[in-house]
Parts: structure tokens; sequence; C-alpha cells
């Protein structure tokens, strides 16, 4: 669009929307077919599985709000509708927040109660994005622009989206490969450590998602209009921008890890453990949140090559170490693994973006 192509940005704009719709629908039909057989391979059993039914299978069939939601916020802020995409996320969240007690506490609804709150905030978002597309003529769309078929568009979309896949999809790769690693080396005691850092951890990481998904939208555009400096600009506050987050969260949950830890009912010796385990996480969660945000940088600016290896290099040295390592040293040696790959990761981030500077 900044390009002045504006036929081709429709192309782009039909496509994004119709695979956004085709995709959801398929999966919510896909997901909710094999959802027993899904968390059976996840691990799950007994109790966790029935409980996991009875909330996946519901979930499962409103996964097309989900997609639909999760790929429209993206366009109305492109389209200049931060403001909406704010609210429509914010509001989202607190009906999700608010159901969640009613349904579970004030009506005995359970799991059941906990999906139709989480899923209400997802339509919710969802509707708003499209009444927004709507409002803006988004959907008189045209099918083709400049010789730009749907089929060639949507293959454009396919590659360019395959970083930002990865991202999402190879995070939850790794969280797999380390439950496993953790579970084998050092029992359940061993996971439970792991799942509350990580938890702690991930209070810093939606603040830091939030920087790169807000930052996206003026790197593009700066990108497409060529404007260099406005590039340089947006990336260097989005880069300053997470760090200080990102040392300010780390801060804080140290201070506070003891009591934070003894907040999620667990017991004194995993609250003892995540007192000792976690100020050495936060050093690798910074390098591995700076690598996080040069991926978001690269394919802001459709750099889809160095985006592409820095996505699927972390679950690959991710098995590869945790593997060799807790097999060399358990417990102590899958913590060393994740703050060696973490720091391997920073390490080609820094040699990427020297060689996108050169």
């Amino acid at each position: 669009m900044e390009e002045g192509k504006k036929d081709r940005a429709q192309a782009f704009l039909f496509a994004t929307v119709t695979t956004l719709l085709a995709v959801g629908l398929m999966f919510s039909v896909v997901l909710a077919v094999f959802c027993e057989r899904i968390l059976v391979f996840l691990g799950a059993e007994g109790n966790v599985l029935i409980l996991s039914k009875e909330y996946s299978r519901f979930v499962c069939w409103g996964a097309v709000f989900q997609l639909f939601g999760i790929g429209a916020l993206p366009l109305v802020r492109n389209m200049g509708g931060y403001r909406t995409a704010s609210i429509a996320m914010g509001v989202g969240y607190v009906l999700n927040f608010i159901l969640d007690y009613i349904l579970m506490f004030v009506f005995p609804w359970g799991m059941i109660g906990c999906a139709i709150a989480y899923m209400t905030g997802q339509v919710f978002i969802a509707l708003v994005c499209g009444v927004y597309l709507i409002r803006n003529k988004t959907f008189h769309l045209q099918k083709d622009g400049e010789g730009y078929s749907f089929l060639k568009v949507s293959g454009r979309i396919a590659v360019t989206g395959l970083a930002p896949f990865g991202l999402y999809f190879s995070q939850n790769m790794v969280t797999v490969l380390i439950n496993n690693g953790f579970l084998r080396s050092g029992g359940s005691e061993a996971l439970a450590c792991y799942t509350v850092v990580i938890y702690i951890a991930g209070i810093t990481n939606t603040l830091h998602r939030a920087v790169m998904d807000g930052s996206q939208p003026f790197l593009s555009r700066g990108h497409g209009e060529r404007k260099r400096e406005m590039v340089f600009q947006s990336a260097a506050l989005m880069y300053v921008c997470s760090g200080v987050l990102i040392l300010l969260g780390a801060a804080a949950t140290f201070l506070f890890r003891s009591e934070i830890a003894a907040s999620f009912g667990v017991s004194q010796m995993v609250t003892e453990e995540v007192a000792v385990r976690l100020p050495l996480y936060l050093v690798g969660y910074a390098l591995i949140c700076y690598s996080r945000t040069t991926i978001s940088y690269f394919s802001a600016v459709d750099r889809k090559f160095p985006a592409g290896i820095l996505t699927y290099a972390e679950p690959v040295w991710m098995l590869v170490f945790t593997s060799w390592l807790s097999a060399w040293r358990g417990v102590d040696g899958m913590w060393e693994a994740i703050l060696l790959v973490y720091a391997i990761m920073a390490a080609m981030a820094t040699a990427m973006l020297l060689i996108r500077k050169k």
C-alpha cells in the first residue's frame, strides 16, 4: 500500500481474509474430530485427559474465530486502527477473565465454563475486527491485481508467513522438548519447577510481544515507503522498549521470586528450587527475547531468509543440547542446555544483523 500499488495491496488483502476464514473452518473440523488423539499424543492421560477433552472439544469448534481474530488484528493495525485493535484485545481479555470467575465459581460449570469464557473473548475480538474491516470497505475486494492471481498472492503469503508461523509454532515445539527432557531427567518435581519459572517469565513475555506487534506496522510502512530513517528509528525503539521491559520484568520477578512461586501452590521444595533456578533463567530469557525481536524485525522488512533461519534454528538446537546434556548431567544439564541454546540464538541474531547492516 505504501509503495502506491493499491490494486496489488487489495489482492493481498483479499487473499489474506479468504485464507484466514478457509483455514479457520478447516481447523475447526479437523481439531474437533482428532481432538482426543492429539491430546493423547501430547501425553494427556487419566483425569487430565478427561478434563482436557471437556475444554478442547468446545474450543476446537471455535478455531475459525481464533484464527480470524489473530489474523485480522495486524490488518486492522496496518490500516491505522491501532486503538480499535487495542480495545478489541483488552475487552476480549477482560470478558474472558470475568466469565472465567462466573462460569467456574458462581456457576460450577468446570472446564466447559472455562472454555465458554475463553471463546467469548475470542469471538468478541473477531467480531470487532470484522466490523472494522467492513466499515472500511475492506470486504469490497478484488480477486486479482496487476497480474497477481489469487494463487500467486497466496503463495507469496505462505512463503512470507513461514517465519512468523515458525516463531509461534517453534516455541510450542521447544516447550514439548523441554517438558519431556525434565520429565525424563528429574520427574514431575523438575517439570513443576520449570513450569513455574516459565509462567513467571511469561508475564514479561506478554509485554515484549506487545512491543514487537506494535512496532511491526511502522517498520513495514517505512520499508514500503523506502524511508530507511523511519525503519531505523522504529527498529531502535522496538529494541530499546523491549529491552527496558525485559529488564524491569526480570528485576521484579527476581525480587519477589519466592512469593510468586509460592502463589502457584507448589511444594516447598519446588518453591526453593524456583528461587535458585529463576535468576539464571532470566539471563537466558533476555537473550532469547532479543533474538525473537530480531526475527520480528526481519519479518517486518521482508527479509524471509534470515527470519526463517533464526526461527527454525531454536528447536533444532534445543533438541540437540537437551538430549545430550540431560543424558550427561540430568536436571542441571537441562537448565544448562536451555541457557546455551538461548545464548547461541542471540549470537546468531547479532551475526545476521551485522550481515544485514553490511
